[in-house]
């Protein structure tokens, strides 16, 4: 497995070319996120009952760490995913069980 490292400049750099060309910001969030689902799994290959916990941080990976956790929660039952609140606010069970309805919506899954 090859290891590319691009400094935040020239991802940007990438992800406007991206745009640009018609590609779009959602789009690259999906890609990202099954690549990153698709990758994790493998790296399970020959793992009985295997198991995963996605840490979803704030930062703008986020979405994509969502798509995947999302992904990963139909491809491993025994997946969990935690994403931590947002400091600035607590939120009522309701609204997590409305973001998590909406989480499971970016990859086609029924809420």
């Amino acid at each position: 497995m090859s290891l590319w490292i691009f400094t935040p400049e020239q991802i940007r750099e990438i992800e406007k070319a991206a745009v640009d060309a018609g590609y779009t910001v959602n789009q690259m969030m999906q890609d990202a996120g099954r690549e990153i689902a698709a990758r994790a799994v493998s790296m399970l290959d020959g793992i009985s009952s295997p198991r995963i916990t996605v840490l979803v941080g704030k930062g703008n990976n986020g979405g994509d760490g969502l798509v995947a956790a999302a992904l990963l929660s139909q491809m491993l039952p025994d997946s969990d995913s935690a994403v931590p609140p947002r400091p600035a606010r607590r939120r009522s069970a309701d609204a997590v069980r409305a973001r998590t309805r909406r989480i499971r919506g970016l990859c086609g899954r029924r809420p």
